[in-house]
């Protein structure tokens, strides 16, 4: 698979490429080719863990981990539709508050709403 210069693997893509170099480094341990494949293996490895540290993480948090997140930022989206809203944790109050007053409650964790550290991608929750 030909990759052109301005698009990026994604993390299937570096666990094929990886699993490739490192067959290919196996072939003849005693070649410069080899050296090379092993080489790329490596770079390619430390690019997948790169890639996969920075993705979003898309685990809905649970009421432990929210009312551990006092005073920061999650993503509210609601079960009954509409936009993902961004709201501060309140763990004091046991609320979320968004900057328009609106807030949510910890108690209706999986009832109405889910929250996420990250903006979860429209339509995937």
């Amino acid at each position: 698979m030909r990759q052109s210069p301005e698009k990026e693997l994604d993390i299937f893509e570096l666990e094929l490429a990886v699993k490739w170099a490192h067959a290919a480094s196996l072939m003849d341990a005693n070649t410069e080719v080899s050296y090379l494949f092993a080489l790329s293996e490596t770079a390619l490895k430390e690019k997948l863990e790169r890639l996969k540290s920075a993705s979003p993480d898309t685990d809905p948090l649970t009421l432990e981990e929210l009312r551990e997140m006092d005073g920061e930022p999650v993503w509210i989206s609601y079960f009954a539709g509409g936009p993902n809203v961004c709201m501060l944790v309140d763990a004091k109050h046991d609320v979320f508050r968004d900057a328009h007053g609106g807030f949510a409650v910890f108690e209706n964790l999986g009832r109405t709403w889910i929250a996420y550290r990250r903006k979860p991608e429209e339509g995937t929750t």
